[in-house]
Parts: structure tokens; sequence; C-alpha cells
């Protein structure tokens, strides 16, 4: 791959920071949808609020409740956590890149747009970021084997369109 080749992927990635595959040698899809849908499945996991948290509307409690792992998608206790674990350490490893690679952004930017050859470490940062995802998808893979995989797929991908994968309920 020349140069050259690597600047429409960073550009990509900088007008997209959540789709984080855009420096990724070739796009890595599984059966069931793409490391982009599960960094975004990832990212809510770890975020997701305990069911018996109390939501807050206009300063007021609420009987709104975040659903369980269990409940959303059907995943035993021992599955949930799994992925709740393997999203949480996804997260915060993909949030140090992100924190690291900042301060890279705007030189990539101005080399971009300038023509000039990108920053080599900010490639290589947004390599590892995409690594840290991939990584976390193949140990759910793995750990959940392919049935019980599917069942998780199949509600990643069929929430990749909606504002989130797990909207408040009533309790």
């Amino acid at each position: 791959m020349r140069i050259a080749d690597g600047v429409l992927p960073i550009i990509l990635m900088l007008a997209a920071p959540t789709v984080c595959l855009a420096d990724s040698p070739a796009p890595q899809k599984s059966p069931s949808g793409d490391l982009a849908m599960f960094n975004r499945f990832f990212s809510q996991v770890a975020e997701l609020g305990s069911p018996t948290q109390v939501i807050y509307l206009n300063g007021q409690p609420s009987d709104l409740k975040y659903p369980s792992l269990q409940e959303a998608i059907g995943l035993s206790d021992r599955e949930a956590d799994l992925v709740k674990a393997v999203a949480v350490r996804c997260e915060e490893e993909r949030s140090y890149i992100d924190r690291s690679a900042g301060a890279l952004t705007l030189s990539a930017r101005l080399d971009a747009i300038d023509g000039r050859t990108p920053n080599m470490q900010y490639a290589a940062l947004l390599r590892k970021r995409a690594q840290i995802i991939a990584s976390a998808f193949d140990t759910i893979r793995t750990e959940l084997g392919p049935a019980r995989f599917d069942v998780l797929a199949t509600f990643v991908v069929a929430g990749a369109t909606k504002p989130g994968y797990f909207p408040l309920k009533s309790r």
C-alpha cells in the first residue's frame, strides 16, 4: 500500500470517529455484521446503568429503568457478565487510545488537507484502536460459542439503525 492510499481512510476516520475501522487494512466482517456495529454496542454496554438505578427526568425520580442485558438480549447471567466485562475493558482501552490520538488529530487533518504524508504515529494508533475492538469481538465470539454468539449478533445488527440499543422502559 502506498502512503497516499492511507490518506482517504484517515480522513474518513476523522469525519466519523465512532466508526473506528477506517484505517484497518480490510473491513473485518462477520456473517452477522461488521466491527463498527460492535464498537457502538460495546460503548453502550459499558455505559449501561444498573436496572435498579434511579433515572431522573427534569431533576425528579421517574419510574423508568435500564433493561438488563438478560432482558434485552436473552443472555444468561454468565453470558451477560462476560459481555459487560469485555465491553468495559474494550471501552477503557479504546478511550485511552482516543485520548492519545487527540493531540495528533489536528496534525493528521492538516497533513491530509495539504496532501502530505499522514503522521505514521497517528495511523498506528488508529490500527491499535481497530485491533482492540476486533479482539473484544473475537473474545465474545469464542467464549459464547456459535449459537449464543448468533443471538447476540442478531441483536447488535437489528439495533444498528436505532438511536440506542437499550431504551429506557417503565418499571
